[in-house]
């Protein structure tokens, strides 16, 4: 078997399916009108006929040329997986700060090559983010710190 692009092969037919749908969703269920009266279901049409055409762009060449092997890496996937459920479990009872805290650092250990000074710091300006877009940006009833005991 010939060794071929997959992972671009994947991306575009993503990308295809994603723009046909959107193009096919809104000239079913939006009036595009005409180009002098554009309707509320030009624009997306449009731009899913564009995404659709640049997944085709990705896809086709991508069975013509040669890739990598697919490789899959289980460590690195159950930690991201794992930080995801572990920030979902700590966001009520402890916080936003404590639950992003644990979420960095588990998701840390799916690359195994960071130190914990680069950790630490991802941590701090990642709380500080979170802090600032969350909390004071969005306003969300969540608490910054919440300590259980």
């Amino acid at each position: 078997m010939q060794n071929r692009d997959f992972q671009d092969i994947a991306g575009g037919a993503i990308l295809l399916m994603i723009g046909g749908y959107a193009a096919l969703h809104s000239l079913a269920e939006l009036s595009t009108g005409t180009v002098g009266r554009m309707g509320p279901g030009m624009f997306p049409t449009i731009i899913g006929v564009f995404i659709a055409v640049m997944g085709l762009l990705i896809m086709v060449p991508a069975f013509f040329r040669s890739g990598q092997p697919i490789s899959f890496d289980l460590r690195s996937t159950a930690m991201i997986l794992l930080s995801i459920l572990v920030f979902g479990l700590m966001i009520r009872p402890f916080g936003l700060v404590p639950a992003v805290i644990a979420q960095t650092v588990v998701a840390s250990l799916a690359d195994g090559k960071r130190s914990w000074r680069e950790i630490a710091m991802l941590c701090l300006l990642l709380c500080t983010l979170a802090t600032l877009i969350f909390k004071l940006g969005f306003g969300l009833q969540v608490p910054i710190a919440n300590w259980p005991w």
